[in-house]
């Protein structure tokens, strides 16, 4: 999937939880380009999910 761009679960299971995830990184420190291109991809995954997820609930 990675060739689609698209954010993929690895397996058919899926397991609800309380717990958070965070992508953090040190704020006076240089990024490098292919970290931040990652961090803009991720978040734009997880607002499309977020959206879906909405207008599937109402």
């Amino acid at each position: 999937m990675i060739h689609t761009g698209c954010l993929v679960a690895p397996f058919p299971q899926s397991i609800p939880t309380s717990e958070a995830f965070y992508l953090a990184s040190p704020v006076h420190q240089y990024e490098h380009p292919h970290a931040e291109t990652f961090r803009a991809w991720l978040l734009e995954e997880a607002e499309l999910a977020r959206v879906s997820a909405a207008m599937m609930t109402g």
